[in-house]
């Protein structure tokens, strides 16, 4: 969950994603049936670029990933409303 890895055109692309992790490991310490509830809803891929990851049931809602840098991730039921960096 950490990191995700793609290959296109023989090239080896890794993206980290440390604040995905760090939400999916805060949750699952707090919250123990974490498991049950972690559930990936939809990855769309363009250029070999995250484009949107939707998670139910967690605080995150969507993480679009641009350029291999995060633009907007919103979240439901939490503090973070909308990050732009």
């Amino acid at each position: 969950m950490s990191f995700l890895i793609f290959f296109y055109n023989g090239v080896k692309y890794q993206i980290v994603i440390c604040i995905l992790f760090s939400l999916v490991w805060n949750y699952k310490l707090y919250h123990g049936n974490a498991d049950k509830k972690m559930q990936i809803y939809e990855i769309q891929i363009y250029e070999m670029q995250i484009y949107e990851i939707q998670i139910y049931e967690m605080q995150i809602c969507e993480i679009q990933i641009y350029k291999m840098q995060i633009y907007e991730m919103e979240t439901y039921n939490n503090n973070i409303s909308k990050r732009v960096k």
